[in-house]
């Protein structure tokens, strides 16, 4: 069929039907993004292969810290249920679980969320949210968490955070939901994480090259963090290097305490020992240096297992970003 056959005047109906449709829900009764400002969930933010999970690992440590392993889902639902919010709300919350629980990632929480779609679908009007649907999904995890380690923490007294690096890319999504949510930036040597990147493999199965891959999303992750701290103010956002993590894990693990507003805990420093299943880390071999004790000679090991072509071509596309980002670590060595 040609499309000038599609444009003919037999045709034209379709697309002001279609145009019509797009229309027709405008004066329709809309459920809210965020209902519910109160709600103070963080983000831990970065590129891929940044120690999210190392964090993660250490926070969680204190049992009322609540991190799930990643999502992946979060973007795509703010979108769909901002699309779709003239539905019922049965259907809405519905939509928004079945959003979770069909992703092929969601089996490494271990939870199933069917009491939390009968707990969405019974919330009161004024607290009809996809807020307080997200929030509800994590303190579920939470809840699920507490129980198997037979240990009691009330679900007010819970804090949640999300981990997904993907997430960078779509702070102005969060924000339309969480309104007074936190952030921790998360930044390591792009060297490094291009190494690692390479080592596990994870980049591989990307449309694109591997190497333009991850200097895309390094450069994306990073660019749009601090386009968003121009925007939200910079007192949003908790800047944390990979670096100090490994060289001085105390006093930058009470720095994130302290910017969560909860007490330092010495067993965040021995989060390998006595550990739980926390699902993706137990599944996936590029995690298991979390199961480990810190080790600083991990810095810097990519000058051993990159190229000299590797590492300029790095340099060539992250240094005045990187340089930008902390000036107090700057690129040894950068390739003239």
């Amino acid at each position: 069929m040609k499309l000038g056959y599609l444009l003919s005047p037999g045709f034209k109906w379709i697309r002001w039907y279609l145009r019509i449709q797009s229309h027709v829900h405008f004066f329709d009764k809309r459920y809210s993004l965020s209902s519910n400002e109160s709600l103070t969930p963080f983000f831990i933010l970065g590129c891929g292969r940044s120690g999210s999970t190392l964090l993660r690992t250490m926070l969680t440590k204190d049992p009322q810290i609540v991190i799930p392993p990643e999502s992946y889902v979060l973007p795509k639902i703010i979108r769909k249920f901002y699309r779709k919010a003239y539905l019922p709300w049965n259907q809405l919350t519905s939509m928004v679980i079945n959003g979770f629980e069909k992703h092929p990632e969601f089996s490494t929480w271990n939870i199933s969320l069917e009491k939390t779609l009968q707990s969405c679908q019974a919330l009161p009007e004024k607290q009809q949210s996809l807020a307080n649907i997200i929030e509800m999904i994590y303190l579920n995890y939470g809840l699920h968490r507490v129980e198997k380690s037979q240990q009691f923490i009330p679900q007010d007294a819970m804090i949640w955070g999300d981990k997904t690096p993907k997430n960078s890319q779509f702070i102005d999504h969060i924000q339309a939901l969480f309104p007074k949510a936190k952030y921790i930036h998360l930044i390591r040597d792009p060297r490094a994480v291009f190494a690692s990147y390479i080592k596990s493999g994870l980049a591989s199965k990307k449309s694109m090259n591997e190497a333009d891959y991850i200097v895309w999303f390094w450069l994306k992750a990073h660019g749009t963090i601090e386009k968003n701290k121009k925007n939200l103010g910079k007192e949003c956002f908790l800047v944390i290097h990979y670096e100090d993590l490994i060289r001085q894990p105390k006093s930058t693990m009470q720095s994130v305490c302290d910017y969560l507003g909860v007490d330092f805990q010495e067993s965040m420093l021995k989060f390998w020992l006595d550990q739980e299943n926390l699902g993706d880390v137990e599944k996936y071999h590029h995690h298991r240096n979390t199961q480990k004790p810190i080790d600083v000679k991990n810095i810097g090991k990519w000058k051993y297992e990159l190229s000299p072509e590797q590492i300029k071509f790095v340099e060539n596309h992250c240094l005045k970003l990187y340089q930008s980002l902390c000036r107090d670590y700057p690129l040894r060595g950068v390739a003239k």
